[in-house]
């Protein structure tokens, strides 16, 4: 490249209130935990009382996607501000 950059990295995308996804995120991933740890207490023969612990960790556990682009690959698209669709599957 001539004069630029021919690395490209930070872009973020976030939604401006997250809090109704991030709720019924927590709540899908509660329950998911739960009937895992059902299995295994099966599986070992053993009961259980309920959880001893429960802990929520605060972007300690995100997992962005990341891509990495070598020069010349990326071309011109431009990256524009829009709207983002969220939806449960």
């Amino acid at each position: 490249m001539n004069a630029g950059a021919n690395e490209a990295g930070g872009i973020t995308f976030t939604l401006k209130d997250d809090s109704k996804v991030r709720r019924d995120a927590l709540i899908q991933a509660t329950k998911l935990a739960m009937d895992e740890i059902q299995i295994v207490a099966t599986a070992l023969g053993v009961g259980l009382r309920g959880p001893l612990h429960a802990e929520v960790l605060e972007n300690g556990v995100d997992r962005p996607i990341e891509l990495g682009f070598r020069a010349g690959d990326v071309g011109t698209t431009p990256v524009l501000p829009g709207q983002v669709e969220v939806a449960q599957s």
